[in-house]
């Protein structure tokens, strides 16, 4: 089977490797406290069904789930985790802090 790089569009001869991606939601658990014994969950809950009501299935999954993956050469797949966010690199220097001597 041949595979090419999906980021430099080279064949692969060698090495191959599958980089997945997801982004999801996360649940950060459930905690109920005095104002949550307080509040009109019926009312909520029929609030955000009107708002979910027009929204495609598709378009809601993608808000909570999304995953991806992506065949790279061993260069590009080197490249991509030492920068994997893309970000351009600042390079910060250390400040000197200049004393007075007491004369």
């Amino acid at each position: 089977m041949e595979y090419i790089c999906e980021l430099c569009g080279r064949k692969i001869v060698r090495s191959r490797y599958l980089v997945r991606i997801a982004s999801y939601a996360p649940y950060d658990g459930l905690e109920i406290g005095l104002l949550d014994l307080t509040r009109n969950f019926e009312k909520e809950i029929k609030n955000l069904l009107k708002k979910i009501q027009n929204k495609r299935g598709k378009k809601m999954e993608k808000d909570i789930c999304v995953g991806f993956e992506f065949i790279l050469c061993k260069k590009c797949r080197d490249n991509y985790i030492k920068n994997p966010l893309g970000k351009k690199r600042v390079k910060r220097g250390r400040k000197r802090i200049s004393r007075k001597r007491n004369p």
